[in-house]
């Protein structure tokens, strides 16, 4: 598999940011990742209606860090909806599913979720994409787990669709860790899917400043040897507002930009 990562600009950079990690965080986190992870919590999402018509090559719109309700800088939507609009559905740079990679709220906040799901509603019924989301610190802050979830898609935080040719897996590191009983579950479904993957978190495995990384060293290296016998191909991370890609030898991860702060939405190219 070939992956080629473009970036699309919508507006200039006005300014730049990251989301924070502190005892602030800590007081906010409503309950566990294992409380939100631990079977039956997974979830295998049926996409092969849309899976089956995808062709040999296809473009992702991929999005992370909106910050829906952040007070200082309001997210590029109408600027998105104006590229959408400038294209055909037949265009082959139409992209043919929509992947957000956490934080899409800045507080968690009731209000800021309904937001959002305007946001992907709007996303489904006018450009017909499909949407995909991963659960982000910011999104756990003020006990918000349960708005997260019932405005979400696909309504949890650990789950699986699958394309013609891969697997995508979409896993909780929003309280900065796996837990064990996400990581158990994980490790035997990857050992059992044959097809190569793409897996879809908000901390990075990875980064140049370790601090927005995820802090338990033991669990990113059992990760990252995971990834690499269970032929994962791309880990796709948001968290740093930043463009970042790194080789793990076998895989290569990718750390997106902010929609919201860097104003940049991405066009992933799937071959």
């Amino acid at each position: 598999m070939k992956k080629i990562i473009t970036f699309m600009t919508l507006l200039f950079v006005l300014t730049l940011s990251s989301c924070n990690y502190g005892t602030d965080n800590l007081l906010y986190h409503a309950n566990s990742v294992s409380a939100r992870t631990r079977t039956p919590a997974f979830k295998e999402v049926d996409f092969s209606s849309t899976a089956q018509s995808l062709p040999d090559q296809y473009k992702v719109l991929v999005l992370t860090d909106t910050h829906i309700g952040n007070s200082s800088t309001i997210p590029p939507i109408t600027e998105l909806y104006n590229y959408l609009d400038s294209m055909l559905t037949t265009d082959p740079n139409y992209p043919k599913f929509y992947i957000h990679l956490g934080d899409q709220t800045d507080h968690g906040y009731a209000s800021e979720c309904t937001a959002y799901k305007e946001f992907t509603d709007k996303l489904e019924s006018k450009y017909g994409l499909s949407t995909f989301n991963v659960v982000g610190n910011h999104d756990l802050y003020n006990s918000g787990w349960d708005n997260w979830v019932a405005s979400n898609k696909p309504g949890t935080s650990f789950y699986r669709f699958k394309t013609k040719t891969f697997s995508w897996y979409g896993i909780d590191t929003g309280s900065g860790t796996l837990g064990t009983d996400q990581y158990d579950t994980l490790k035997t479904l990857m050992y059992l899917d044959t097809n190569p993957k793409v897996v879809l978190m908000h901390y990075p495995l990875s980064y140049s400043n370790f601090v927005f990384c995820l802090q338990d060293t033991t669990e990113r290296n059992n990760l990252i040897s995971l990834f690499k016998v269970t032929s994962v191909k791309d880990v796709l991370c948001g968290h740093v507002h930043s463009t970042e890609a790194l080789n793990h030898t076998s895989f290569t991860e990718y750390c997106f930009p902010s929609f919201t702060y860097q104003r940049t939405a991405t066009i992933l190219s799937v071959n």
